[in-house]
């Protein structure tokens, strides 16, 4: 009889113990798919990675391509070229030609990702590369360089004698140079720039679309995926489609984000593609077979069914040695009970258990009705100094269940102001009553405690290693509890505070605070008044700074029109340090010293030219250039015209 019965309590236990093999599963099921979720975020970053990396070098090159622009539009050998109608007999002009297409392959040269360079005069109608000079174009072109599906009078009318303006000044296009074909960026640019049907020729640079591709190579879409790259008009530049289906462009709806994955049937086929724009909303999309991305992931497969497998064969072996060890007490009582009685029924057996709880439940409920008396005394004697080393402190701490190793703490007094003594004492007590059940719900504490009739301490312990954030935290839930009282109540409520990191500092924080209440600060505006000695010299270096910025910036504000004004002639000035001044303006005005005064320089100039009173060459000596030509380059660079086109 007695085995059956202990073969009862095993199993109730037992059933009890079962759902705990559902953890273990959940566990590795939740990691499996938690791995599929990561590895797809780490492909993605890897193909974002690479597509930045590819969108810098493309503007990169956008950047080349438009200072060499610039550099033949301001040069005087390609307006020598450009403006003489025939080779002289004396050779003067063959002499700049020649040297013009030195300066031409030295930029070819110089920049890995140019094919070639094109310059044609209108004047002369001659067309310069960087290998040859061209007189009969007619010859030239389709023997030796052409362009697929233009003709000779369209690329002659068009190209060359036509108008390149922004709207098309970059094209996609197949060219055949010396029988080798190749797929091309097409950039064109009137001479001078913008010049229009008054240009006195124009400029074609050829940049090789297999070069941007090489950017793109470690994005592993070689096998059955695709790249391609759309301008900010939809306009596709470059492909390259492995996949043999046609429509493989994502619609606008699709990436409405700057960058971003999904996943997308094309061609039959899951693929995992990745976007990103550039600052040119151009647009690079890069298609990867998603059976590629998690393969990974599948062949992880087999292990986590080990794993599931090895789980539940540990989790029984478990859960039957624990049921074992925790039914034993239960067997034991059982027989104990059943002692000197010829049986002893389940519903009897649970009875008598539940008359034992209650015995010792109320036992419980004596002993801590104890408590709350014994952490008041304890409290109070740590506020008024009765603790004097940190051993018999932490002691204490610990029996008002405050941790002994905290890396800081926190006290807060709270103090009831403007208190009429006269009213319902019973009133007041149930205000603060509620401010005490505030406290406790806001700060998930009960170390909280009477001081006299008008003040509340409250103790806390904090896991922040800076005293800033612990009392930036403190400061937010001080707000709360401060508007929900005063709301509520109408009682206006202060607080007091200091944080400390040595336990055995703690009865010198109660003491600081006391110092606060006696000696407030006239220009205490926060939420709460932290103790902080040396508050007083930081007000006064913080004031010093403030000074010496204002002083700074007006300064500059009144020598802009100075060409000498440098980082280091108002470093001397104010006897700083460059280093320091350099530090203090970007913490200050949020950017560099030069970048200030060309901002300054130019709003000045933008304002003289509007007023229509004076000429070019005078406005950049008023905002201090020494020369027109370098006033103009800084007047486009910052507002992308010249001070002619405003």
């Amino acid at each position: 009889m007695r085995k059956g019965k202990n073969r009862e309590i095993y199993i109730r236990f037992l059933l009890n113990a079962l759902p705990i093999l559902i953890i273990p599963l959940f566990l590795l099921f939740s990691a499996y798919f938690r791995n599929q979720k990561l590895f797809k975020q780490e492909i993605y970053d890897k193909n974002i990675s690479i597509l930045e990396n590819s969108a810098l070098m493309g503007e990169s090159m956008m950047a080349s391509v438009e200072s060499i622009v610039n550099y033949l539009d301001e040069s005087s050998s390609v307006n020598k070229f450009l403006n003489f109608y025939s080779l002289n007999e004396d050779g003067t002009n063959t002499n700049e030609v020649i040297l013009l297409q030195k300066d031409i392959n030295s930029l070819i040269t110089a920049n890995d990702a140019i094919d070639n360079i094109q310059i044609f005069s209108k004047n002369n109608k001659m067309l310069l590369d960087g290998t040859q000079v061209v007189i009969n174009l007619n010859r030239y072109y389709d023997y030796t360089f052409s362009i697929t599906g233009i003709d000779y009078d369209h690329w002659y009318h068009e190209m060359l004698m036509g108008i390149h303006n922004w709207n098309n000044r970059l094209q996609t296009l197949e060219t055949t140079d010396k029988s080798i074909t190749k797929q091309m960026f097409f950039f064109s640019s009137d001479i001078p720039a913008n010049s229009g049907i008054y240009s006195s020729g124009c400029v074609f640079i050829l940049l090789g679309q297999d070069k941007l591709f090489r950017y793109f190579d470690r994005l592993e879409y070689q096998k059955d995926g695709f790249v391609y790259l759309q301008d900010g008009d939809g306009n596709i530049l470059c492909e390259d489609n492995r996949t043999g289906v046609e429509n493989i462009y994502l619609q606008a709806e699709e990436t409405s984000e700057n960058s971003g994955f999904i996943t997308k049937k094309i061609g039959g086929n899951d693929l995992f593609l990745t976007y990103y724009k550039d600052k040119n909303n151009w647009l690079y999309v890069c298609a990867v077979p998603r059976k590629l991305v998690m393969s990974a992931v599948q062949d992880t497969w087999g292990y986590f069914l080990f794993m599931l497998v090895f789980a539940l064969g540990i989790g029984i072996l478990l859960v039957h040695y624990f049921t074992t060890r925790l039914s034993a007490p239960i067997t034991k009582i059982y027989d104990l009970l059943k002692t000197g009685k010829s049986a002893v029924s389940y519903d009897e057996f649970d009875e008598e258990i539940e008359r034992l709880i209650q015995k010792n439940e109320q036992m419980q409920d004596e002993l801590e009705k104890q408590i709350p008396a014994l952490k008041t005394s304890i409290f109070h004697t740590l506020a008024t100094g009765g603790y004097h080393t940190r051993e018999e402190i932490g002691e204490n701490l610990q029996k008002i269940q405050i941790a002994a190793d905290s890396p800081l703490y926190l006290i807060i007094i709270v103090s009831l102001n403007d208190l009429d003594t006269g009213n319902n004492l019973e009133k007041i007590a149930a205000q603060k009553i509620y401010l005490k059940k505030i406290m406790e719900e806001t700060f998930l504490t009960t170390q909280i405690y009477d001081l006299d009739f008008e003040r509340i301490a409250l103790l806390l312990e904090s896991s922040c290693q800076e005293k800033q954030e612990a009392k930036q935290q403190c400061e937010q839930n001080l707000a709360y509890v401060k508007e929900k009282m005063e709301n509520n109540s109408g009682i206006s409520i202060s607080f007091h505070g200091d944080a400390i990191t040595d336990i055995g500092r703690i009865p010198s924080g109660f003491k600081h605070i006391r110092t606060l209440l006696d000696n407030e600060y006239e220009s205490f505006k926060g939420i709460i008044q932290w103790y902080d000695e040396k508050n007083l010299v930081r007000k006064i270096r913080e004031q010093e700074t403030y000074d010496i910025k204002q002083r700074i910036r007006k300064h500059i504000e009144e020598n802009y029109a100075d060409p000498q004004l440098s980082l280091i002639s108002v470093a001397d000035s104010f006897g700083i340090s460059e280093v320091y001044l350099s530090r203090l303006f970007k913490q200050s005005f949020e950017q560099n010293f030069s970048k200030y005064v060309e901002e300054l320089r130019m709003n000045k100039a933008k304002e003289l030219i509007e007023m229509d009173m004076y000429t070019v060459s005078d406005i950049s000596g008023i905002v201090g250039y020494n020369s027109p030509q370098t006033f103009r380059r800084a007047y486009k660079r910052y507002f992308g015209c010249t001070p002619r086109e405003r």
